[in-house]
């Protein structure tokens, strides 16, 4: 279990639960929000997170992943305390609300 501010996920039957609401969230979406929260409120780099999502043996792009966080962004919308930040062309970071500075 994975807990980041309200987010919750459980790895082992491949649930996340939002402020205590169960989310359903595509493979990709998943793969994507365990590798931001592994290392949660530090930089995780594109190339870490193309790799957490479709793997070393394929070939994907700044774009795709700006898509997949785009998406992902829509389901965690709803979080009290949990963001998504771009760096720019250097990563992503999932922050909690108490390290967010004004």
């Amino acid at each position: 279990m994975v807990r980041v501010g309200d987010l919750t996920i459980d790895k082992r039957t491949l649930r996340v639960r939002i402020g205590g609401r169960e989310r359903t969230l595509s493979a990709h979406q998943f793969r994507l929000l365990m590798c931001l929260a592994l290392r949660a409120n530090q930089l995780v780099p594109i190339a870490d997170i193309g790799q957490a999502i479709w793997g070393q043996e394929k070939d994907y792009s700044a774009a795709a992943v700006r898509v997949e966080i785009h998406r992902l962004r829509k389901v965690i919308g709803q979080s009290q305390n949990v963001k998504i930040n771009t760096i720019v062309k250097l990563g992503y970071l999932l922050r909690t609300l108490d390290s967010l500075t004004p």
